[in-house]
C-alpha cells in the first residue's frame, strides 16, 4: 500500500482532502493545493484536472466558512495563473466571475473580501479578451 500512496501526486492527495467532511481537513487540503499550484511545476496535471478543480473550489467558496472561502478563492486564482491566458481560463472566468465579484463585495470575512478582490483583478487581467470585458468587471 505504501508504494501506491507514493505513486499518487500531491495534487491528487490534496484534491481528495477537499471531499472530506471535516472542515480542518478541507482547509489543510486547500493550503496544500495552493502550495502545489504556486510551484508551477505540474501544469499538465493541473490542466487535466482543471474542471474538477474549478468545480470543487467554487463549491467551497459558496458553501464553506470564511477561512475556506478565502483559501478556495486564492486557489481558484492560482488555477487561472497556472492555466495562463487561454480559452480554458476565459471559460472559468465566464462561469465563475460573478462569484468572484460577490466574494470581493460581500465575502464572509474581511480577509475573504481582500483575497476576492486580488483574485478578481488577477483573473480579469489573465482571462478578459478585450477591454470591454475588463470595464464590465470594473
Amino acid at each position: 500500500t505504501l508504494s501506491l500512496l507514493d505513486d499518487r501526486s500531491a495534487l491528487d492527495t490534496h484534491l481528495d482532502a477537499l471531499y472530506e467532511k471535516r472542515t480542518t481537513t478541507r482547509e489543510a487540503g486547500l493550503r496544500g493545493l495552493s502550495a502545489v499550484l504556486e510551484s508551477y511545476d505540474n501544469s499538465d496535471e493541473v490542466e487535466g484536472q482543471q474542471h474538477t478543480l474549478a468545480t470543487l473550489l467554487t463549491n467551497l467558496i459558496k458553501r464553506g466558512g470564511s477561512t475556506e472561502q478565502e483559501l478556495a478563492t486564492k486557489a481558484l486564482g492560482l488555477l487561472c495563473v497556472n492555466l495562463g491566458c487561454c480559452t480554458e481560463t476565459h471559460s472559468i472566468f465566464q462561469a465563475h466571475g460573478e462569484l468572484l465579484q460577490k466574494v470581493a463585495r460581500a465575502g464572509k470575512s474581511p480577509r475573504a473580501r481582500v483575497v476576492g478582490n486580488d483574485v478578481l483583478a488577477l483573473a480579469t487581467f489573465i482571462a478578459c479578451e478585450d477591454y470591454r470585458e475588463t470595464l464590465e468587471v470594473m
